[in-house]
């Protein structure tokens, strides 16, 4: 029986019970800046993790029910999945989180991993049979063990001319191991031929592009236009201050401009690159009609190898020319490839934290709140005894490099993210149990009320207060803090 959006609320109360339990209907002030109805704004930041995603509805469920709301947005990989969608399936004053969920929950994930029957298999097994890779080896490594010494004992038995037991038992497991052996590498040899093809991706990734289309439809919002006429509606009575200052001004708020106000993170691997969609959208097309918002998450979520690379085509380089210039300062228009290729903005920024800041703002407006797949904020060292586990922390350095340099030289950032523990759970399973999605929902959540509320009290400290937890009054010393020093 499918799970219900109910299921997911239930595992998430005692998460609210806490928050409530301590404030009562006075939620904590976390924005000056609100709409006719009382809700706070901030901007929101989520980061790439796969199926890990279902932590992050989690985690901004709980924030929509305590009164907050998204003006602007970022993400990468399933941060920009579910970033397109809260910003497109509802207007900015109403909770988004349940129904994106519902979206998400009615589409059996294991339906994007659109491969062939063989790589489809392969995939169900390596997430789902515990240990399957070193089972796997051990029976190659079995076989050609087995092959090696089977043929000198059949060339022994032939040699004395009899055929006795050790003939017949020689025989057989050299036919066996040897034909295992030209199996494996027949399949090897095809699959590289069919891998070369696919752009050495094993899933097209077709059905999540159509997945995505088709939800961002329903909303009427089928290319950049649609999209663009979209975050350019505000609440009704448009955003206020709730304390106005001297010389205040949200006229910017008031007017959303799309470039600035979603942030979907991919890289461009043809031209070794950051990209920021939509602010970047013409520098591979020219009529923001033909362009689908679906391709800027199918972009981000390109995961190498797992996923095809998202292919750009036939660019026109006289059009987008302009573009280059403004953005990359390339005016030779044979700098312009005519066909790009895009995988997973996790290589680069899987957590885009820094795309709302500008260093020329003093004093900006709203706070960014951010969300972490990982749990800790001070993670342990890696440790890498295997092959595997060094290449894991490889890949993990060069996705993780850029985002923690940002937060390091500004550490102010630490305060407005909240981090999920996510551990035990793999981020590529997508044939991951209804148990497993309302475990994520739950410490997504969970994650939440620690934000607000600090860590947990340890045995025998349950009766004093918690401390720790976003500060609004300090983020708003901070602030004039980085003011002064701006001025100085």
């Amino acid at each position: 029986m499918p799970l219900k959006t109910e299921d997911f609320t239930a595992v998430a109360a005692p998460a609210l019970e806490k928050i409530r339990a301590r404030y009562g209907k006075n939620m904590p002030e976390v924005s000056d800046v609100r709409d006719a109805q009382g809700n706070q704004y901030v901007n929101l930041v989520q980061e790439g993790g796969g199926v890990l995603g279902v932590a992050l509805l989690g985690y901004t469920y709980v924030l929509e029910q305590m009164g907050i709301r998204f003006m602007k947005m970022a993400g990468t990989s399933a941060g920009a999945i579910n970033t397109m969608l809260m910003t497109c399936v509802g207007p900015k004053e109403e909770p988004k989180a349940l129904k994106v969920l519902e979206h998400v929950n009615k589409k059996p994930l294991f339906d994007f991993v659109d491969g062939n029957a063989t790589a489809r298999t392969m995939i169900r097994r390596l997430i789902t049979s515990k240990g399957y890779v070193n089972r796997l080896i051990k029976l190659i490594g079995t076989a050609l063990i087995t092959f090696v010494i089977a043929v000198p004992v059949l060339t022994f038995s032939i040699g004395k001319g009899g055929y006795d037991w050790m003939l017949w038992l020689s025989l057989v497991l050299t036919l066996a191991s040897g034909g295992f052996i030209v199996y494996l590498i027949w399949w090897l040899l095809s699959n590289r031929r069919k891998f070369y093809r696919s752009e050495f991706g094993i899933n097209p990734g077709q059905n999540f592009e159509q997945w995505m289309a088709d939800i961002l439809a329903q909303y009427d919002i089928r290319n950049l236009n649609d999209l663009r006429a979209h975050i350019s509606k505000v609440p009704e009575g448009g955003f206020r201050l709730a304390r106005p200052e001297p010389g205040a001004n949200i006229d910017d708020l008031n007017k959303p401009v799309l470039e600035d106000f979603l942030s979907i993170v991919t890289s461009d691997l043809t031209n070794r690159m950051k990209v920021e969609f939509p602010r970047m959208w013409s520098l591979y097309w020219d009529d923001p009609a033909k362009v689908s918002p679906a391709f800027f998450v199918r972009a981000s979520m390109a995961v190498p190898f797992f996923f095809r690379p998202f292919i750009v085509r036939d660019i026109a380089p006289d059009r987008v020319l302009p573009a280059w210039g403004q953005f990359i300062g390339v005016e030779d228009m044979a700098r312009i490839p005519a066909i790009t290729h895009f995988v997973d903005g996790g290589m680069i920024s899987n957590f885009p934290i820094n795309v709302f800041f500008n260093p020329k703002v003093a004093k900006p407006r709203l706070p960014t709140f951010g969300i972490m797949l990982g749990g800790s904020d001070a993670e342990p060292a890696s440790e890498y005894k295997t092959l595997g586990g060094f290449a894991g922390a490889m890949i993990s350095t060069l996705r993780s490099h850029y985002d923690k340099e940002f937060l390091l030289k500004n550490a102010d950032f630490n305060r407005t993210i909240g981090r999920v523990d996510v551990t035990g759970i793999n981020w590529l399973n997508f044939n991951i149990s209804d148990k497993e999605k309302l475990e994520l929902f739950k410490r997504g959540a969970d994650a939440a009320a620690r934000f607000f509320l600090g860590p947990d009290p340890k045995p025998g400290e349950e009766g004093l207060e918690s401390t720790g937890g976003f500060n609004w009054e300090y983020y708003k010393v901070q602030r004039a803090e980085t003011k002064r020093k701006l001025e100085e």
